[in-house]
């Protein structure tokens, strides 16, 4: 239901800023590439395909930055920032604004992806 949901997602964003925060960023973050087992004290979040991590110090916007791949849902993107904020104590607002834009961002790269790719085949 939406309550297991929504403790999907915050524990799943929870697990990602413990990575954030020993400086591991995952190139390609996205649901198939993690892995969730439920298990006695809660759930068990392990990340696989990491031939694209990146380490060292991660600023807010590489930190939200890395969430854009995992939904499409707006709703479910606001309470990722809302708890991110509230592990980072960064302000709410701001992190759901420089959520959405970066998503906004992806969202018009895989559009225009999209259309080399039909211009490309166009003239093979």
């Amino acid at each position: 239901g939406k309550a297991e949901t929504e403790a999907i997602i915050k524990a799943f964003t929870r697990f990602t800023f413990l990575m954030h925060e020993a400086g591991v960023l995952h190139g390609d973050h996205n649901a198939g590439n993690t892995l969730v087992a439920r298990e006695a004290d809660g759930l068990r979040f392990a990340v696989i395909d990491i031939n694209r991590m990146r380490f060292g110090p991660l600023d807010l916007k590489q930190r939200l930055g890395n969430f854009v791949r995992l939904t499409d849902d707006v709703a479910h993107m606001r309470l990722m920032a809302k708890t991110y904020a509230e592990l980072t104590a960064e302000d709410a607002d701001r992190c759901e604004t420089l959520l959405m834009a970066l998503k906004r961002r992806h969202w018009r790269r895989l559009a225009l992806r999209k259309r080399v790719k039909r211009l490309l085949r166009g003239r093979e």
